[in-house]
């Protein structure tokens, strides 16, 4: 906190709760470690502890880093901090070919850990400047969007289905992909990267509400800001304001790659239940923890 700059710090104390703040952040120039190894093809046992320090340390500032089980826990940082590079043939997130398509972090699975917020820290960017990572406001394409296709996605609610040569099936729960107030609406798409064995569509029961939350994908693609993370940026998003992709881009695969460190961010202490109520119980967020 006594390093960054007072105007780049409100910035990022603001960024979970002021309505009016930005939907994500993105800090250039930090100092990283002076002996950046070559860019893994897999996690590895090496430490960073100048860049970590600035990935846990902003997270911090704005609430509690944490990591998911399933992303790489058994490597040396234990889970709290995700390696993303080029990994050709593994498939996800990481396969480089791909055009990610713009999504809210764990939207549909259901599970109590969805993150208010990530960051991504670039210890090396893409050195052709391929891969871009999308940013769309929830509240600018709303404002975008004609009426009836609001009231269409606020009115029903979609669902991801898997599509495979002899069977359909559904995957996470439904959702609305509009949601929250007026003032502050709450935009959510999903996606899920190629797969060999199936592919995926979004369905709803209610015919208009489909066709607006494909209408409302390809708008909030043309709409995305485009943001190429070079060595030394930090992009700190805020799950609930806006949805993330990135472009595909050509992997070099000779340790000069695009290399990000990530972590989860959850603000601390909050309510579960419904109704809405004052008597609702705190319940401290679900944080791996690995010694």
């Amino acid at each position: 906190m006594k390093w960054l700059p007072e105007e780049a710090l409100f910035q990022v104390l603001r960024l979970f709760v002021d309505a009016r703040a930005a939907p994500a952040i993105l800090i250039s120039g930090l100092a990283l470690d002076s002996d950046i190894p070559p860019t893994p093809a897999l996690p590895g046992d090496f430490r960073l502890p100048v860049s970590e320090a600035w990935l846990l340390g902003l997270a911090r500032c704005l609430g509690v880093p944490y990591g998911m089980l399933g992303f790489y826990s058994d490597n040396a940082r234990g889970g709290l901090i995700r390696d993303l590079s080029p990994k050709p043939g593994l498939g996800g997130i990481n396969q480089p070919h791909i055009d990610l398509g713009l999504e809210a972090q764990a939207c549909v699975s259901g599970a109590a850990n969805e993150p208010e917020g990530f960051i991504l820290l670039a210890l090396r960017g893409d050195p052709q400047h391929g891969a871009l990572t999308r940013i769309c406001s929830s509240q600018h394409l709303v404002a975008c969007l004609e009426p009836w296709q609001v009231r269409a996605l606020r009115r029903s609610p979609v669902q991801t289905q898997c599509v495979r040569t002899d069977s359909l099936s559904p995957y996470g729960k439904p959702f609305y992909a509009i949601a929250g107030s007026e003032e502050d609406p709450r935009v959510t798409f999903f996606y899920i990267p190629d797969h060999q064995d199936f592919s995926y569509r979004i369905v709803s029961d209610d015919a208009e509400t489909e066709a607006a939350y494909q209408h409302a994908l390809n708008m909030a693609t043309d709409l995305a800001d485009k943001v190429d993370l070079q060595a030394g940026d930090a992009l700190l998003i805020n799950n609930a304001r806006c949805n993330h992709g990135r472009t595909a881009f050509e992997p070099q695969l000779d340790g000069s790659d695009r290399w990000l460190l990530k972590t989860f961010v959850t603000s601390g202490w909050r309510q579960v239940g419904a109704p809405v109520s004052s008597k609702r119980p705190l319940v401290w967020p679900n944080l791996l923890v690995k010694p």
